[in-house]
């Protein structure tokens, strides 16, 4: 497999090739990683939503001792657009990584001071957990997808998602990835034909069913999930006490990064992500879960 590492000549972008890592098993530790299909802008002066989410959730990583992964995939078309390059290269992360972080990159971690191990010790995961992620505020019909049987689920949040690396783990996501459409047929999908854009359906009637509950975690909405401002005083809990995630009033929150993060910091924080090999273009699709039962 070749991973196409991206870096700055002269000012412009420029692309190499190197192969991935072949090792035995991932590397210890924690990785923080944003999955787009929108590249990287070069210029500090830039404060963009998503370059200052970037930075922010760059700069934690590094303040904490972290590692992080901005990966693009522009291959996306039609309605398989941006939001199918996160399943799609989640499991290539864990093969890198023992513990890998989705982050949106509308997230933000309103006290970088607070260490990751705190909040994931808060929240109960340890060994036997695989997948921990945010539920979404109980409202009607906007947060709910029916099942197969008729019944009404409340979806968990996929902006935010820590997971695991593990066989079981590896499965699940190339599956949520792969039927994202009705290509491969209902039958290695849950008896569903997904046929949406959007990847957080599929996610909860497809992938968090097979999780038990020793292995997934869900965090309450009022502490990893909405922003303080979101609906005023109608925020239905959701205040983001340790991750924000604005649905909406995201210009308020950018504009707070920008005013924390002054454009000498982005320069340098550039030049890190640059040179530090943070920057990544990854295409491969995943391979099939179910290849090996075919």
């Amino acid at each position: 497999m070749v991973t196409v590492v991206l870096y700055t000549v002269g000012g412009s972008l420029t692309a190499t090739t190197r192969r991935g890592l072949q090792s035995a098993g991932p590397r210890s530790g924690i990785c923080f990683i944003h999955i787009t299909n929108s590249q990287v802008s070069f210029s500090a002066a830039d404060g963009s939503a998503y370059q200052m989410g970037m930075f922010h959730v760059f700069d934690y990583a590094r303040r904490h001792g972290h590692a992080y992964l901005r990966v693009m995939d522009t291959s996306g078309s039609s309605h398989l657009h941006g939001v199918w390059a996160k399943p799609k290269h989640l499991s290539r992360a864990l093969r890198e990584y023992e513990i890998v972080v989705l982050m949106d990159m509308d997230l933000y971690i309103p006290d970088p001071t607070i260490p990751f191990t705190f909040l994931l010790d808060r929240w109960g995961f340890n060994q036997s957990t695989l997948v921990l992620q945010a539920m979404d505020p109980d409202l009607k019909p906007r947060n709910y997808i029916t099942d197969k049987n008729g019944s009404e689920v409340l979806m968990a949040n996929t902006g935010f998602v820590v997971l695991r690396s593990h066989p079981k783990v590896m499965r699940l996501l190339d599956q949520w990835y792969h039927c994202r459409d009705t290509t491969y047929g209902a039958e290695h999908c849950g008896g569903y034909n997904f046929t949406g854009s959007l990847n957080q359906p599929p996610w909860n009637l497809l992938v968090r069913p097979q999780l038990n509950a020793s292995e997934h975690i869900i965090v309450p909405c009022e502490e990893a999930n909405g922003y303080p401002e979101t609906f005023g005083d109608k925020n239905h809990g959701c205040v983001g006490k340790y991750i924000w995630h604005p649905w909406f009033h995201k210009d308020k929150v950018q504009q707070v990064l920008a005013d924390l993060i002054d454009v000498g910091q982005r320069e340098q924080l550039l030049a890190e992500l640059v040179h530090g090999d943070h920057l990544r273009f990854w295409l491969d699709p995943p391979p099939l879960p179910w290849a090996a039962d075919s």
